[in-house]
């Protein structure tokens, strides 16, 4: 199927196939604007990369319709760039367990090489 899966120590992602060891590190950058938030994992999606999250912080854009959500996967962070709106539709809070989406396509594989290993 052309991809590669890696492992975050408490999940798994899948990426375009890198092409690397089982075993090597990787480090993957991923876009906060490519962070999608659920309150339970769906299903009948496309998306290939549900994450049991965390919100560690949510930092509202007072001047923007945005807010920053930084999230904790196990022993990693990740970002989400959603709208204020979606913060309060939620009800998000520090400390919500969440589901983070991410999308297999979000990773490209320029920002594929260091930190995080690869098993295949």
């Amino acid at each position: 199927m052309h991809l590669s899966r890696v492992d975050l120590g408490s999940a798994n992602v899948e990426v375009p196939q890198i092409g690397l060891a089982e075993g090597r590190e990787v480090r993957l950058r991923v876009r906060a604007r490519d962070v999608s938030l659920a309150l339970r994992r769906p299903e009948g999606m496309s998306i290939r990369n549900m994450l049991e999250a965390r919100v560690l912080a949510i930092a509202p854009e007072p001047t923007s319709a945005f807010a920053e959500v930084l999230l904790d996967i196990g022993r990693q962070h990740l970002r989400a760039r959603v709208t204020r709106a979606a913060v309060a539709d939620l009800g998000l809070a520090e400390g919500q367990p969440v589901i983070a989406l991410l999308k297999a396509v979000s990773f490209d594989r320029q920002a594929l090489p260091r930190s995080v290993k690869a098993i295949g």
